[in-house]
């Protein structure tokens, strides 16, 4: 037998031993000097600011992955305030003072923000609140406050942002005691309009209640000195369009621009009546991309179309109630062009535009020295199939 090579393998053994007792020793030691000191630096920042990415952008989602466990905001139902969680926090472990912090909004920073987002819009500074300064007491390291958002009114004057990002960079300054932390002293809140508001009407107004006139512009197209603002009102939650009793000749369009998307198919269904009694007049809706111009005829021809007149035997000479377009013609274009560019199913009235962008959707009546009964239309809308 080696016992040399056994002496020095013991001996090996007995420093690695040692070595490892000194070396938790030590560590032991230093843990317990640590412990006992004030370490790191404290800093006031906004946690949601590095929430998302680690403070890189300083992005803050709101829905939040869209994670009940990652949840950033809360809604009031009574109310329909959306409260978004913010905050403050100090780091470092010196012991805990109270401090306050201004709260702001930056809206240079807003700007720049939305240049990098997809969608995005400054939220409107007249449907949020924030406090103006947020306090934290002794013996406590964070608080929390809200950016509240009122979906009502959000809904009523902007209801087209359901398809948009809103964007609110907020800020906290003037720290009453210690220091910012700059870099994360501002968070840039993301709101996915969908999330929270309802998908917006294609036709905003086509229910003709109160305030609905503002998405609608009356022309006169060509008229023998009978055009006035009373051939089309909005009143008592319905449309009427009418030029009186008599023959007049007379032509206008009541009118208003929309946004469709190419290849998506759509539906277009109104509930009409008529009193009945015309006389050489029309009434037709149609979705074009031509505005309407004053002085000018419209041709229905260059879009899609549906129409009833004093002509057809079950037109408006009658009194007529039901929904548009079932009662009345569904057409396209120029009915010598073979292929219609709008994929009009004219049975179900479904259509498929031929280009993304701005329509319109255009009601016209016209009477060619004879009259148009009264005509009411309510509940006028495009949806997508």
């Amino acid at each position: 037998m080696n016992y040399k090579y056994l002496d020095m393998k013991n001996i090996l053994n007995k420093i690695t031993f040692l070595f490892f007792i000194f070396a938790v020793f030590a560590l032991n030691s230093c843990g317990t000097d640590d412990s006992q000191k004030e370490w790191g630096i404290a800093k006031i920042y906004m946690p949601q600011a590095a929430i998302f990415d680690g403070g890189i952008t300083n992005n803050y989602p709101v829905p939040l992955n869209n994670n009940p466990s990652t949840k950033n905001y809360d809604i009031d139902t009574a109310t329909n305030l959306l409260h978004i969680y913010l905050g403050v926090y100090r780091s470092g472990l010196q012991p805990l003072n109270a401090y306050s912090v201004k709260v702001y909004v930056d809206e240079a920073a807003t700007n720049d923000a939305l240049a990098g987002i997809s969608k995005g819009v400054a939220l409107p500074s007249d449907v949020y609140s924030l406090p103006s300064e947020v306090a934290v007491k002794d013996n406590e390291r964070q608080a929390t406050f809200y950016l509240t958002v009122d979906l009502n009114k959000l809904e009523e004057k902007y209801m087209d942002y359901a398809t948009k990002k809103m964007v609110l960079v907020v800020g906290i300054s003037d720290p009453s005691n210690y220091s910012l932390n700059e870099s994360l002293s501002k968070t840039t809140v993301i709101i996915d309009g969908s999330s929270f508001l309802p998908a917006p009407k294609i036709v905003p107004g086509g229910d003709f209640s109160a305030g609905s006139e503002v998405y609608w512009t009356l022309r006169n197209l060509n008229n023998s000195g009978v055009f006035n603002p009373s051939v089309a009102v909005i009143q008592n939650g319905v449309l009427t369009m009418t030029f009186g009793a008599g023959p007049v000749s007379g032509n206008i369009a009541f009118y208003q621009p929309i946004n469709l998307t190419k290849g998506t198919k759509y539906k277009l269904s109104c509930d009409f009546s008529s009193t009945g009694g015309a006389k050489d007049g029309k009434f037709f809706i149609c979705i074009s991309t031509i505005e309407p111009q004053t002085g000018q005829d419209y041709d229905m021809t260059v879009g899609i179309f549906t129409t009833i007149d004093s002509w057809q035997p079950a037109g408006i000479t009658n009194a007529v109630s039901g929904k548009l377009p079932q009662i009345g013609t569904w057409q396209s274009g120029d009915p010598n062009i073979p292929n219609d560019p709008y994929k009009l199913d004219k049975t179900t009235g479904q259509f498929s535009p031929p280009t993304d962008g701005q329509y319109y959707i255009i009601l016209v009546i016209a009477a060619y020295n004879g009259n148009v009964s009264t005509i009411t239309l309510d509940n006028l809308k495009i949806e997508e199939i």
